[in-house]
């Protein structure tokens, strides 16, 4: 019975004891295991390839979506508009429809998964 990996950076405590509450701790390996662990890649080309087949008129109505999933809130001005510039970064050569570019939708969740507001409930 191997924990999941994934969990085990995160505190998972011994699956085998009893434990009443779980540390708390914020160190770098869980940083690098956002950026890297086959999991967060895989939640995040399943939210890309998703968002690609919702009826979005535009670019930005999407980010404004994906915005709401991520953080329960609509963003502000300035935020919004550096989502939207990331969407656009993200773009793929070949694509010219970002619309429909999996890939730059997969890369800007994968960036909504890291960011602080997403990890951490206020």
């Amino acid at each position: 019975m191997e924990p999941p990996k994934f969990l085990v950076g995160f505190n998972l405590p011994d699956l085998r004891l009893p434990t009443g509450r779980r540390d708390a701790t914020n160190v770098p390996a869980q940083a690098l295991i956002l950026l890297n662990d086959p999991f967060v890649d895989a939640m995040a080309r399943q939210w890309g390839q998703r968002l690609v087949k919702e009826p979005h008129t535009s670019a930005e109505e999407r980010v404004r979506a994906m915005f709401v999933a991520a953080f329960a809130r609509t963003p502000s001005e300035v935020e919004f508009k550096r989502w939207a510039c990331a969407a656009r970064d993200f773009a793929s050569p070949g694509q010219p429809d970002l619309m429909k570019d999996e890939m730059a939708w997969t890369q800007l969740g994968h960036a909504f998964f890291n960011t602080k507001e997403f990890l951490y409930y206020r």
